[in-house]
């Protein structure tokens, strides 16, 4: 089913004015807004309600898309505003300059910046998995980082409904099984392995087991098993350069959390040489 949405632009959404269509797919689209009064941009996803009713599932993808509103985490792309009309369901996001999809042709990942993104997702994952949420869309399109740094999970919540051509589906989702936790997990290893291009890591294949039971049981595990793991280089040898915007971003998170380790350390130090002898 294709959307045809060309006719939004010049809409206002949320107070955002439709300028561009900047994604789209067979079942939704991503338009960049602009808010005259505030000069914000922002992404506005657009899902028809057509697509939704064929799908009998317009009342669970509302019901979800509304929880997500409430749910906030640093790794976690917000929904600022939702909406509906007859016609269409819009949700209002910060817009990104870049996914992990734009990264991932520039060639494969150093081993760092590897094990940083994992760290990361993995724990907007557990974040969400212990607010009774499944993402079922863990893939590079839903992976961005801002300009500040920060590396951030999107969709989470709603991928599951219309997203049906996601590579990295665990093999539970391709037999159109709903899923559990464990298939983000499936996932996140999937998602690495690509990044990894020809190296590799013994930690993965723990992570995309064919049976779920088989798997890390949480994303954090996975993450930690890769950060003490030795990643192997495949028969390309050193890793190629990666999207300027895109490594910029995975430094300086990690420049911010060594400053954070750095400041607990001196503080420590600080109250152990202060204490009572």
């Amino acid at each position: 089913i294709s959307l045809m949405p060309s006719h939004l632009i010049g809409k206002t959404v949320c107070g955002y004015k439709l300028n561009e269509i900047i994604g789209e797919s067979k079942l939704s689209a991503v338009y960049k807004g602009h808010d005259k009064k505030s000069g914000r941009d922002a992404a506005i996803k657009v899902v028809a309600n057509s697509v939704l009713d064929e799908a009998g599932i317009r009342s669970r993808f509302i019901s979800t898309a509304r929880a997500r509103l409430n749910l906030q985490h640093p790794a976690l792309l917000p929904i600022e505003h939702f909406k509906e009309d007859e016609n269409f369901v819009y949700l209002v996001m910060p817009l990104m300059q870049e996914s992990l999809v734009a990264a991932l042709k520039h060639g494969a990942f150093s081993p760092e910046e590897i094990k940083r993104v994992v760290a990361v997702i993995a724990e907007a994952l557990d974040f969400m998995h212990t607010q009774g949420f499944v993402h079922r869309g863990v893939k590079p399109g839903n992976i961005f980082v801002n300009s500040e740094g920060d590396i951030l999970l999107a969709d989470f919540g709603i991928a599951k409904w219309i997203d049906p051509e996601n590579q990295h589906a665990s093999p539970e989702q391709g037999r159109g099984e709903s899923g559990d936790h464990r298939s983000d997990i499936y996932s996140l290893g999937a998602l690495t392995q690509q990044m990894l291009g020809d190296a590799s890591s013994p930690a993965i294949s723990k992570a995309i087991a064919p049976n779920a039971d088989d798997r890390y049981q949480s994303a954090g595990e996975f993450a930690r098993a890769l950060a003490n793991s030795t990643i192997q280089s495949g028969a390309r040898g050193a890793a190629s350069p990666t999207s300027t915007r895109f490594v910029w971003g995975l430094l300086i998170s990690g420049l911010v959390l060594a400053c954070v380790f750095a400041s607990a350390a001196v503080a420590v130090s600080y109250f152990v040489l202060q204490s009572p002898k």
